[in-house]
């Protein structure tokens, strides 16, 4: 058996792409979902409407699309530090209406157990293919989406770089 990484299109999300570009509206995609596939690997066929053993649905931080493939749409669920104890090894990508959009393997990644004295930030980014970007919905519900502490540091960081300029361009330091 070979085991692609990566997501796949699931047959619904085929047919609710396809629908959506005929009547000319947006798929909204709001969570993604991840699972320990019960300690196995298995091929995706497409045909799978659910995760083998989902363990965790998150909502996702940002959808944007690769600038260098218009047709890659990339998803980013940042995972909170009190979740975890198992592998990821499958994960996926769930519409508004909670229908499995794609689905995939993913490579091994083991989230210490919550309360344990270990902790991870991590961030997984789904990168899905489709035939048409443009019937996917770029925005996300700001009310759900979190920061990770690296983001918001940085962004303080660039704000106090530039007051430093501004402060040095005015003549005080």
């Amino acid at each position: 058996m070979s085991i692609q990484l990566g997501l796949k299109l699931t047959a619904a999300g085929l047919a609710e792409l396809a629908a959506a570009e005929v009547e000319e509206r947006k798929v909204n995609i709001t969570q993604m979902v991840l699972g320990d596939a019960n300690g196995a690997w298995y091929e995706v066929t497409g045909n799978e409407t659910g995760l083998l053993n989902e363990l965790l649905r998150i909502p996702l931080l940002q959808i944007t699309r690769e600038a260098a493939y218009p047709n890659r749409i990339v998803c980013d669920a940042p995972i909170p530090a009190d979740e975890g104890g198992f592998t990821i090894r499958e994960f996926g990508l769930l519409s508004d209406s909670d229908e499995l959009l794609a689905i995939g393997m993913h490579q091994l990644v083991q989230l210490p157990q919550p309360g344990s004295s270990t902790t991870i930030d991590l961030v997984i980014r789904g990168i899905l293919e489709v035939s048409n970007a443009a019937v996917v919905n770029l925005a996300v519900d700001p009310y759900i989406v979190t920061a990770t502490r690296y983001y918001v540091d940085d962004q303080i960081a660039a704000i106090a770089a530039r007051a430093r300029r501004l402060a040095h361009f005015f003549g005080r330091r």
